[in-house]
């Protein structure tokens, strides 16, 4: 631990270190608090640092201490339902009047997901193997990269706000075989065959909203007349 101060500033530092949780270790690391004093009346802290863990372990100690926050009817979901590990960089500014209350807050919070998965369906489907990158702020989150979706393989993005009761927004996109898109609840088995594109969008309540790229499908509807070779757009 490191102590430096210079007129009003007062800065706190440590690295190196471990917080144990009942659902494992979490490792710390450039933790840091400094504090300012420039304005008369006000006080500003700013809070930053590196920590490295799974999940479960990272929500125990939210969950010891801002539960509120963290409270299941205050998320769009349910934070004892997701495995994997995080690497996170945080940085907090509070801003402080001279009795000490709170006057305003900001936090970014950034890093990446390691094997991200769900143990219970998000929005009625399961993710699994994520390799995933995020960032938050107050103002709202966003998460990409790739994974499991439903058991096929697609680039994902999550993104929405912390407000209660929102929902996220999930866009997916792959390649796959035409066959496979029952899994998104589009059988089209029965006219076509070979591989397509699709980007969809899944809404809280279950639907989804889709686009299929047939450029490289064969597509042969006989109770309509149409049909098409792969490889050409139609």
């Amino acid at each position: 631990t490191r102590l430096h101060v210079h007129d009003d500033e007062v800065t706190i530092a440590a690295d190196g270190g471990v917080i144990q949780t009942a659902k494992g270790d979490i490792s710390v690391a450039n933790a840091a608090v400094l504090m300012t004093a420039e304005t008369p009346g006000e006080n500003l802290v700013e809070i930053s640092g590196d920590l490295s863990g799974s999940i479960p372990a990272i929500a125990a100690i939210a969950q010891q201490f801002q539960p509120e926050a963290v409270a299941s009817d205050s998320l769009p979901v349910d934070l004892n339902a997701l495995a994997g590990n995080l690497s996170v960089r945080m940085v907090s500014t509070i801003l402080l009047d001279s009795a000490g209350a709170t006057k305003s807050m900001d936090y970014s919070i950034n890093g990446n997901v390691q094997d991200f998965g769900s143990t219970a369906p998000l929005q009625n489907h399961t993710i699994g193997n994520g390799q995933l990158s995020f960032m938050a702020t107050q103002a709202g989150y966003r998460i990409g990269g790739t994974a499991q979706i439903d058991g096929m393989d697609a680039d994902i993005v999550i993104e929405g706000d912390l407000n209660a009761g929102s929902q996220p927004a999930m866009t997916l996109s792959s390649v796959v075989e035409l066959a496979d898109l029952a899994k998104m609840g589009f059988d089209a088995s029965s006219f076509g065959t070979g591989k397509v594109g699709f980007t969809a969008k899944l809404g809280s309540d279950g639907a989804i909203d889709m686009a299929v790229d047939l450029k490289d499908a064969a597509i042969d509807i006989k109770d309509l007349g149409i049909s098409k070779p792969a490889g050409r757009a139609g």
